[in-house]
């Protein structure tokens, strides 16, 4: 995800959040996409936490990367509609549970 404040100040690691949160993804399911489309089948879920949608005020960059892989995901599934392929994006919401019942 990485640190907000070390993105700020340090102009290489707001690129590796970047890179690290759209880049990697989005290469992954460009190829994922290509196989697809030749099968004229398949189904590809995309996984970008609500952050991706709102911005994530206390990790702004962790917030836009997302919101560029949503992007992404929204392009690809307009790319193969009508194709017999299916873009999902799942968009969740990090949630913190007690490890133990007396947590």
């Amino acid at each position: 995800m990485g640190d907000q404040a070390e993105s700020e100040m340090n102009p290489q690691q707001a690129a590796r959040v970047l890179r690290s949160n759209v880049e990697g993804a989005a290469s992954i399911l460009a190829v994922l996409a290509n196989r697809f489309e030749q099968r004229c089948n398949g189904t590809l879920v995309g996984l970008s936490p609500v952050t991706g949608e709102h911005g994530g005020a206390p990790n702004y960059v962790y917030g836009a990367a997302k919101a560029g892989f949503t992007a992404f995901l929204s392009g690809v599934r307009n790319r193969l509609a009508g194709k017999g392929v299916h873009v999902v994006t799942f968009c969740h919401i990090a949630a913190r549970a007690p490890r133990h019942a007396n947590d």
